[in-house]
């Protein structure tokens, strides 16, 4: 998220297959994706031939419960305390779907909003992998693969900068154009997106997830918000518009394209 304007040059999946060959190119020119320190999971930034981040790859086997997991806070969770461990309201392994998911939902209603995500499969010795007798092979892992965005940083860092009132959340044109006065967002994480039931709250450590709708500023944004219903109607034209049917539904979340050489398929 960022006060910057930012425009989206990446619109359709040729674009997203261009990016993804740059990372391809970098692989075999010995460019490892980097493991990004933040967060729970085994996500990492892949990069092009002059070293920019240009996509972020999370592995379906590194995810927060999965048994690959590099980050050692989670595998003393997995060890120590597996009575709590994992969440019922989210099909275990299943976060890089999820992440595709809420891209295709998003283009499905033109939000522009969530990066373009597809699931591809990589392989690099940067990425975690079973050991056998310290020897490790290294495979191609399928995931998600998102592009990504610049000049964008978190909500609390942009918020926590300003001082909220009622004129943030104002809808006029004329302010559109003052420098600084415009959000634009871009949902980065969505491996939450999609529960199979209400997420719960199992203990005072994992707070109620939507405890956020308490705060002053939320609820000055539920007030002073409101969605037309216009918009509410262009929404539903869009999806029945563009609704994928079952057969086609594997090839939004896919790209068939294999390369051995690079051991990687998109």
């Amino acid at each position: 998220m960022g006060v910057s304007p930012h425009s989206r040059p990446y619109h359709g999946d040729e674009e997203f297959k261009k990016v993804f060959m740059r990372a391809q190119e970098a692989l075999r020119k010995g460019i490892h994706p980097v493991l990004i320190a933040a967060g729970s999971s085994g996500s990492y930034f892949v990069r092009d031939e002059n070293l920019e981040n240009i996509a972020v790859f999370k592995p379906s086997d590194e995810e927060p419960f999965a048994a690959l997991n590099p980050k050692w806070p989670k595998f003393f969770q997995r060890i120590l305390c597996f009575c709590c461990f994992g969440r019922a309201c989210l099909i275990p392994n299943n976060g890089y779907l999820s992440e595709t998911g809420a891209s295709i939902v998003d283009d499905l209603l033109q939000l522009n909003i969530v990066p373009k995500t597809r699931v591809v499969r990589m392989a690099s010795p940067s990425f975690m992998y079973s050991r056998c007798c310290g020897r490790y092979e290294i495979k191609p892992k399928e995931g998600s693969f998102q592009l990504f965005v610049k000049n964008y940083e978190s909500a609390q860092a942009v918020f926590s900068r300003w001082d909220y009132d009622n004129s943030l959340l104002s809808d006029s044109e004329e302010e559109r154009h003052i420098p600084g006065k415009v959000i634009e967002l871009a949902a980065i994480d969505n491996g939450l997106a999609f529960p199979v039931k209400h997420p719960e709250c199992v203990s005072r450590f994992r707070t109620f997830p939507f405890r956020w709708t308490e705060y002053r500023w939320a609820q000055q944004v539920r007030r002073h918000v409101r969605f037309p219903h216009g918009t509410l109607s262009l929404l539903a034209r869009r999806y029945r518009k563009n609704r994928p049917s079952t057969d086609d539904w594997d090839q939004w979340f896919r790209v068939r394209r294999c390369t051995n050489y690079s051991r990687g398929c998109c």
